[in-house]
Formats: C-alpha cells, sequence, structure tokens
C-alpha cells in the first residue's frame, strides 16, 4: 500500500525516544529530561550521543553534530530528505509523536535571529582558540550571532548561507535558523572547494591561506544539500571535494565520483583523520 508522504514539520514530531528504541537503540541512562546512548555513528564504550526529551533533538558530543528525527533518519541511513520521508512515511504507524511536541505552546521554536555582529564574545573567541581558529580567518567568514529560541537569548558563531538562514556554533551547541541551504562564497575562480561544515571553512583556509582570494568556496552545512550544489558545479572547470571522511561523507563521493572528470576527491589529504579540523587539531 502506497503512503502519502509526510511533511519534515511531521516528521519531526515523532518521538524520537520512541523511535530510537524501535530501530534497536536503547539508552545506557536516563532521567526525565534527557536519555543518552552509545552514539550510533560509531563503535564506543562511553555514550556521547544525548537526546532532550523536551525538544525532540539530539546532539552527538563525540563529533559535535545534532538535530531533529529527519537529521538523525539521513545520517544514519545516508538517506536524501525525500527518501527519509518516504521511509518514515512508510512505517508511519511504527513511530508515533512526541507529546512535548503536540502541546500547544505560546513560546516559539523557531530560531529568531536578533544581531549578527562582528565576533569579540570572549567564550566565542575562546572557542576558536580550542579549535586552532585564528580570530583574523573567523572574521573574514563568520559574525557572531545573538538569537532568541523557545524565549531564551543565545550567541553563536554564525555562517550565512545563500538563502539567509545562520548555521550557528558555540562550545555547547550546533544549531542553524530557517531556511537551510549551503553557502557560496565567490571569488571569481575556475575553481570550486567544497567543504561540509563550519569548521572545514575555518580550518582549510588556517592551513592554506591563499585559497581566500584564488579559490571559490562552498560550503555544505550539510552532507545532504551537496544534490542540490551539483548545480554550482556547472560553472568551474575544477571541483575538489573535501568531504568528511566518514560514511557518510564517502557514500556522498561515490554519488559525485566519475560523473565528470573535474570532480575530485581531495579527502587523501586528512587521511587518518576525520575532516580538516581534527586534521588541524593534531598539528
Amino acid at each position: 500500500m502506497q503512503h502519502k508522504r509526510i511533511d519534515c514539520k511531521i516528521a519531526n514530531k515523532l518521538d524520537f525516544i520512541l523511535a530510537l528504541k524501535k530501530l534497536g537503540f536503547n539508552p545506557v541512562r536516563e532521567n526525565e529530561s534527557s536519555a543518552m546512548y552509545l552514539s550510533p555513528f560509531r563503535e564506543e564504550r562511553t555514550a556521547s550521543f544525548k537526546v532532550s526529551k523536551q525538544k525532540n533533538v539530539w546532539i552527538d558530543f563525540g563529533d559535535r553534530s545534532g538535530g531533529t528525527v529527519v537529521d538523525f533518519i539521513m545520517r544514519l541511513k545516508s538517506f536524501s530528505v525525500t527518501e527519509t520521508l518516504d521511509f518514515l512515511s512508510n512505517d508511519f504507524s511504527f513511530f508515533s509523536f512526541h507529546p512535548q511536541i503536540l502541546k500547544e505552546k505560546k513560546t516559539s521554536e523557531k530560531i529568531t535571529i536578533i544581531k549578527p555582529d562582528s565576533i569579540k564574545h570572549p567564550a566565542l573567541i575562546s572557542y576558536l582558540k580550542s579549535r586552532k581558529i585564528p580570530i583574523n580567518i573567523a572574521l573574514l567568514f563568520c559574525k557572531e550571532v545573538r538569537y532568541e529560541f523557545s524565549g531564551k537569548l543565545y550567541f553563536s558563531i554564525g555562517l550565512k548561507n545563500i538563502s539567509g538562514g545562520w548555521e550557528l556554533r558555540n562550545k555547547i551547541f550546533k544549531n542553524s535558523s530557517s531556511p537551510k541551504n549551503y553557502t557560496h562564497i565567490k571569488n571569481s575562480s575556475s575553481v570550486l572547494i567544497v567543504v561540509e561544515g563550519m569548521f572545514d571553512l575555518l580550518s582549510i583556509i588556517t592551513l592554506n591561506p591563499t585559497f581566500i582570494n584564488t579559490k571559490d568556496l562552498l560550503i555544505l552545512n550539510s552532507i545532504y544539500f551537496l544534490e542540490s550544489a551539483k548545480l554550482v558545479f556547472e560553472n568551474y572547470d575544477k571541483i575538489e571535494l573535501y568531504l568528511d571522511r566518514d560514511d557518510a561523507g564517502f557514500n556522498a563521493l561515490k554519488k559525485c565520483e566519475n560523473k565528470k572528470k573535474n570532480i575530485i576527491d581531495m579527502s587523501f589529504k586528512y587521511k587518518g583523520f576525520k575532516d580538516w579540523n581534527a586534521f588541524l587539531l593534531a598539528q
């Protein structure tokens, strides 16, 4: 029987704790507000994967990733958004809705950007230093972004995408505002460098400062934007892919390999490390 495809808004209201259980993942420990799991994305002995019961979202402290139900299924199964929604739609009765999210709330769950400005806060500068990113490099691409979420104020390092949304990072949280999309930085070059995230961008420029003026840069902000970003590839003579050396990155690479001779896998430059920042931290 063909089921009508649900949308992301409905999918992200599915009870994440119950979904994990039905997918075979059980918490190592939990309390009223959260549950801790061994990460579904790698082998580990100490639980680093946390689910907020109130917000119905996850964060993986092992690689600083996080997101919604849709984000999790996309990464776990290396699905596109469409494939994820098909999967959840076909097994719709298999899941149930998250009770807290279904309640009427007076406060908005949407991130509201208040003020992007130059990065000045000592906590953000300290966070950049902990990841070996010079402040002068971060200032070239990023802003200090203050935003409101669930009635509370936060601040993060922000990278703006082509649709006006922001990727938001600080020592504690990895977040983003709508609309999500990739970031494209143009320098009138015929060569395009493609990386996955904000700190991949900052790390590659830290290690290769000449790229600032000699290469165009595309930051996916999620590996799942690679498909739509391929439209940008048509404008370049050479595309260098610096994707994460994990299952999601390798699967994405396979979809690009041999499609065009000008698309080149450059991840060998940080072989033995997951990404550019892990490589930079080891220097």
